[in-house]
């Protein structure tokens, strides 16, 4: 399993390295503190993606924002990759709004627990 994670937060991005690291079924994971850095980064990466978390509120490029450029320039070259909002909105019509992208796959509260990474591993595999 291959993870891009996106969000602004220092602290989130630390948290979610300790979670993901020792994890068994994940080969790589990137962390990217901002969305222009993620496209910079989805420009030169080659190998596949499994999924990419994204969070809403982002400064300069907000989560949304993100995932349509990502629609637009990227779907096509990871064509398999699941997107997924990690948030910490549980405003409903943030949920709405997230649902409507083709890419994405769920609208999740943060914190994101292994169980929940277990969860998107395996339904990955099948």
């Amino acid at each position: 399993m291959n993870i891009l994670l996106i969000d602004d937060d220092s602290d989130t991005a630390f948290l979610m390295d300790v979670l993901i690291r020792d994890l068994p079924f994940v080969e790589e994971y990137h962390i990217k503190l901002k969305a222009k850095n993620a496209l910079r980064f989805l420009t030169t990466y080659e190998k596949p993606l499994s999924c990419i978390f994204v969070d809403i509120k982002m400064p300069e490029m907000d989560g949304f924002q993100f995932v349509q450029k990502y629609e637009e320039d990227f779907r096509l070259k990871f064509p398999d990759t699941q997107v997924y909002f990690l948030t910490s909105s549980a405003r409903q019509s943030d949920r709405s709004r997230a649902m409507e992208f083709s890419s994405v796959k769920e609208f999740i509260l943060k914190p994101l627990s292994k169980n929940k990474l277990k969860e998107i591993y395996e339904r990955l595999m099948n």
